[in-house]
């Protein structure tokens, strides 16, 4: 599970991530605008409750996943560019539906919010 201390982490891989898998989908200042964005009060407190989850290479954080239980969400699910298309976001999402489960969720909707 992620902390607080995983913050910046976490933070580069998602910004990343989306610099990687949303260009050519936004205009390029939006996008830059939405990256530039510091983490929010409700995503650090998501952090502090215990669902974020990550994937791990030796040591380093290379993707991880959050799940807003009381919204019933998948608030963020981000790998690290150089770790796509190795099954690292499959995994992240089935250990999210298994958190989703646990907490009693039958149905966990994708956040549209950052």
């Amino acid at each position: 599970m992620a902390t607080l201390d995983d913050l910046p982490a976490l933070w580069s891989i998602r910004n990343r991530a989306a610099r990687v898998q949303c260009a050519g989908h936004y205009p390029p200042a939006a996008l830059e605008t939405w990256l530039a964005a510091a983490p929010s009060d409700g995503f650090r407190h998501l952090l502090r409750q215990g669902h974020a989850i990550v994937a791990e290479q030796g040591r380093n954080i290379v993707g991880y996943t959050v799940v807003d239980v009381g919204e019933r969400e998948l608030e963020a699910l981000f790998v690290a560019p150089d770790h796509f298309r190795r099954g690292c976001g499959s995994q992240l999402l089935a250990r999210a539906e298994e958190l989703a489960s646990q907490e009693g969720i039958v149905t966990l909707t994708l956040s549209l919010a950052d």
